[in-house]
C-alpha cells in the first residue's frame, strides 16, 4: 500500500469527522467542540441562589439603573435565559421545585407545615450517588433542613443568618478542604428579600435616592407598623402594609392610613435597587475566591433567583383584587415575580442569550445532560421537567418549553392564584374561577386584562391548565 494512499485515506476520513463535527454542533460551537467530544468532565457544579432578585431590575435584562455591575459582567462570558418562568412564588415550594424537578402540586411543599418526603429525590442525591462531594450553606428560613431540603448533602448549614456575608465564608472554607474532588456546592442567601435587616454600609441602602425624606424616614410612624410584630424589623413592617386602596397607594398602620406621595413610590425601588447593587458586590467576592482557587473555569455555575419581587408594579394594573399589597411576592403570579433571572456558565460553552421560555425544573435534568449522567428509571419517572442542553447547542428548536405553569402561595391569606404562561400569553386562575389575559409581547408589564378581546387564546390556555392539573394529581398518586 503506497504512502500517499495511506494520506489520502487519512485525510478524507479526518474531512468525514469533521463534517460529522460540524453537523452535530453548530459553527458557533466549533471552537469547542473537540472538548465535547471527549469523554465526560467531571465538572464542579456550583449554585448561587438569590432570593427574591427580579429579572428586570438587572442591567442585562436592561433596567437604566447599574444595579448589577458585577453580575453584568458574568453574563458576558455565560448563558442568558431571556423567560425562566419560577414555579411560585416564594421560597419553599420554588425551591423544592429546584431541586426535585416537580411542580409544587407533586412535591407538596405548598406550606411551612410540610416536609419533602424522603421519596423525593434531589439533584444533590443523584450528584452524590455518583460520588459527587455536596454541600449547601444557605440563609435561615424557609430553606431550613427540616423542611427536608438537607436531602442528598453531606453537609447542610442553616442557621448562620440571611445574608451572603455569613454563608460565604463558610462555603469558602469548605471548597479549601474539598477543591481537590467533584463536588456540588449551593450557595443561598436573602440580601435582596425584605426585610432589609442584614448588615450594610449605608450607601447601598441610599445610593440611589440620596437626599430622600420622605414618611419612610419618619421613625413615628414606623413604629405603628413594628407594634403590629414586634419580632421583625420596623422598615420590613412598613414595606409590607403599603397597599393599593382606590387607586392611591397608602400605608395601613393600626387605625391609621397614610397616604404615599410619588417620592415615597420611587424612594422604596431606590432602597430595593439598592440592596440589588450591594448583593451584586457580595457575589462578585465569592467569584473572586473562585477565580483565586483555580475552580472557576471547569464548574458549572449557575445563578438564578427563585422569584421576585413586587414593588409598587400594581399601581396601574387591573387586578382582582383592589386591596393589593404593593411590595412583596407572595401570592403574586406577575411577571416581576415568577420570571427570574437566570445565569449558566458552562466550562466550554460560551456567551448565548436564550429567548425561548424555560422553567426552573428544567435545570435538574439539564445538569444530568450536560454532566452525562444517565437517569435512573426511578428518578426519571418523578421528572417533569426536560433538559434544555439541545436548545443550547443547537440541536433543538423552539418551545422546549411551550408551557410554563405555577402558583402564588397557599399560606399567604391572599387569593390563591395559579398561572399558564407561554412566550405571548399568560392566563391568571383565581381558585379555578376568575381569569386574567395578558399579551405579554404587547403588555410587558401586564397593565391591561384582555380576556374579553380573545377568548379563543383564554379557551385554550384553560383547556391546556386543566390538563396540568390533572397530569398532576396524577403524577402525585403515582410517587406515592
Amino acid at each position: 500500500m503506497s504512502k500517499k494512499y495511506i494520506i489520502a485515506v487519512a485525510i478524507i476520513g479526518l474531512l468525514t469527522f469533521s463534517a460529522g463535527l460540524l453537523f452535530y454542533f453548530p459553527k458557533s460551537l466549533t471552537p469547542s467542540s473537540k472538548k465535547l467530544f471527549q469523554p465526560p468532565v467531571p465538572y464542579n457544579v456550583i449554585i448561587i441562589g438569590i432570593d427574591t432578585l427580579r429579572a428586570d431590575h438587572l442591567g442585562m435584562y436592561g433596567y437604566s439603573r447599574d444595579t448589577s455591575p458585577n453580575l453584568d459582567r458574568f453574563a458576558e462570558e455565560s448563558i442568558l435565559f431571556e423567560q425562566a418562568i419560577a414555579q411560585a412564588s416564594y421560597t419553599l415550594p420554588s425551591q423544592a421545585s429546584f431541586f426535585t424537578s416537580q411542580y409544587p402540586r407533586v412535591h407538596g411543599l405548598l406550606q411551612a407545615t410540610e416536609v419533602l418526603a424522603d421519596s423525593r429525590v434531589t439533584l444533590a442525591e443523584v450528584l452524590k450517588g455518583q460520588g459527587y462531594k455536596t454541600a449547601a450553606f444557605v440563609g435561615d428560613g424557609h430553606l431550613s433542613g427540616q423542611f427536608g431540603f438537607a436531602q442528598g448533602f453531606d453537609i447542610y448549614v442553616d442557621d448562620v443568618g440571611r445574608s451572603f456575608v455569613s454563608t460565604i465564608p463558610l462555603a469558602v472554607e469548605w471548597l479549601k478542604k474539598n477543591k481537590a474532588e467533584k463536588f456540588l456546592l449551593f450557595l443561598h442567601a436573602y440580601d435582596a428579600h425584605p426585610p432589609f435587616e442584614v448588615p450594610v454600609v449605608n450607601s447601598f441602602d441610599h445610593i440611589f435616592d440620596p437626599d430622600y425624606d420622605g414618611i419612610l424616614h419618619n421613625e413615628e410612624l414606623i413604629e405603628f407598623a413594628y407594634r403590629t410584630l414586634p419580632n421583625q424589623p420596623p422598615y420590613f413592617h412598613a414595606m409590607r402594609n403599603i397597599l393599593k386602596i382606590g387607586g392611591q397607594a397608602v400605608m395601613r398602620l393600626e387605625n391609621e392610613t397614610i397616604i404615599f406621595e410619588p417620592q415615597d413610590i420611587y424612594h422604596t425601588i431606590a432602597h430595593q435597587d439598592g440592596r440589588i447593587l450591594h448583593t451584586d458586590y457580595l457575589i462578585q467576592q465569592f467569584l473572586d475566591v473562585l477565580q483565586d482557587m483555580g475552580l472557576y473555569e471547569n464548574s458549572l455555575v449557575i445563578i438564578f433567583s427563585d422569584h421576585g419581587l413586587t414593588t409598587m408594579d400594581n399601581m396601574t394594573r387591573q387586578v382582582f383584587s383592589d386591596k393589593t399589597r404593593l411590595v412583596g411576592h407572595r401570592g403574586v403570579v406577575y411577571d416581576e415575580v415568577i420570571r427570574v433571572p437566570l445565569l449558566i456558565k458552562h466550562p466550554l460553552l460560551g456567551q448565548q442569550k436564550v429567548n425561548e421560555q424555560i422553567q426552573l425544573i428544567d435545570i435538574f435534568p439539564t445538569i444530568l445532560d450536560i454532566l452525562r449522567i444517565p437517569i435512573e428509571k426511578n428518578v426519571k419517572k418523578q421528572l417533569q421537567g426536560k433538559s434544555f442542553l439541545p436548545l443550547l447547542t443547537g440541536r433543538a428548536g423552539p418551545n422546549v418549553s411551550e408551557y410554563a405553569y405555577g402558583e402564588g402561595d397557599a399560606m399567604s391569606g391572599l387569593d390563591e392564584l395559579q398561572f399558564i404562561r407561554t412566550s405571548q400569553w399568560k392566563l391568571i386562575v383565581k381558585a379555578g374561577e376568575r381569569f386574567e389575559l395578558y399579551n405579554l409581547k404587547d403588555d410587558p408589564k401586564e397593565t391591561q386584562n384582555v380576556i374579553s378581546q380573545h377568548p379563543d387564546v383564554a379557551a385554550k390556555l384553560k383547556q391546556k391548565f386543566e390538563e396540568w392539573e390533572f397530569t398532576n394529581l396524577k403524577k402525585r398518586s403515582q410517587l406515592e
